[in-house]
């Protein structure tokens, strides 16, 4: 195969071949061209959310295996361990605040992260296996997803005091703020639903049933087209709700526990990773989304993220060769 190189700052030049079957194992019409894999050291046991700072270039990723947020600058491909974050899931970037927040189920705890000094400032007790992390800057208020507990906390950001606890359920899954309605919209995968909380009361206020979702956990958020999307991930679906409403209007088959879930919105398209290693990518050129392309991409690849500016697709990866790294990758009209 040909090979492409993608000149990075600073010097720094990564090559790879374009991607394709032999490489990937995915079919050669995918909505994206590979670019670089930057290397993260040697393999890890898993990668979980990664969250961007668009503005800096900068990528956070969970890093569990080593406890650590791994920062990765899209510019330069300099890469940087934040440590002391025991069993690391959620990451946040609230480049407003200077601040990275990080769940640690080690610890049963979050912490804020100054991305200026790339180390832990604070830190807080947040339930029993927190998981999640959604920011309402009205208030400037963090809610972490509390998975095993069953709530969602309330605290202050940057500071980490705690404001409140909503119960939610139990399996509380990802939860994201939406400024239109001003709610923060939470899954709950026990009941499969969809439940909405007033940030201003700290209670909930609605709750919504997602027939044909099973273990509803990850969750985005289109403001525009007040539309939710959520991952099912004991029956691999993705459910599409709409926020006026609040009935399920499509469905799709996804890869095997589907979990992280991220958006371009400029280009009108959605990616759903799963544990599986199978990515799938909706269109949403009319109003009723449409699947724009499935498969799979590599072993775990079960989070990823999406850089509109750049028009890059970001996964981690924990082994490929020997070698943890972060697969870039251009896309594609």
């Amino acid at each position: 195969m040909r090979a492409m190189v993608w000149r990075l700052g600073c010097g720094v030049v990564l090559g790879v071949a374009l991607l394709g079957v032999a490489l990937l194992g995915v079919a050669a019409a995918a909505p994206w061209r590979a670019v670089a894999d930057i290397k993260l050291g040697g393999p890890t046991a898993r990668f979980d959310y990664a969250s961007l700072d668009a503005a800096a270039g900068r990528l956070y990723v969970a890093d569990l295996a080593h406890s650590a947020v791994v920062a990765i600058d899209l510019g330069d491909g300099r890469v940087t361990r934040i440590g002391g974050i025991r069993a690391v899931h959620g990451v946040l970037a609230v480049p407003a605040l200077h601040r990275v927040f990080a769940t640690a189920t080690g610890r049963d705890e979050v912490v804020a992260i100054d991305m200026a000094e790339d180390r832990v400032v604070a830190r807080a007790p947040a339930g029993d296996y927190p998981d999640g992390l959604g920011f309402d800057p009205k208030r400037g208020e963090l809610f972490v997803s509390d998975e095993h507990g069953g709530t969602v906390a309330v605290l202050t950001a940057p500071a980490l005091r705690p404001v409140a606890r909503v119960a939610i359920g139990r399996d509380v899954g990802n939860n994201r703020y939406d400024a239109v309605s001003d709610r923060v919209y939470v899954t709950e995968g026990a009941r499969n639903q969809l439940v909405a909380i007033d940030p201003a009361r700290a209670a909930v206020v609605a709750r919504w049933n997602l027939p044909g979702c099973r273990g509803a956990h990850g969750l985005r958020i289109d403001p525009a087209g007040r539309r939710a999307f959520i991952g099912c991930e004991d029956n691999a679906r993705l459910v599409v709700v709409s926020l006026a409403s609040h009935q399920v209007i499509a469905r799709f088959a996804v890869g095997g526990t589907p979990d992280v879930l991220a958006a371009d919105w400029r280009r009108g398209r959605l990616y759903v990773a799963g544990e599986a290693g199978v990515v799938s990518v909706l269109a949403d050129a009319t109003t009723t989304p449409r699947l724009l392309w499935q498969g799979y991409l590599a072993d775990n690849a079960h989070s990823v993220a999406v850089d509109p500016g750049r028009g890059l697709v970001l996964v981690p990866l924990r082994d490929v060769a020997g070698r943890a790294v972060l697969r870039v990758m251009a896309e594609t009209n």
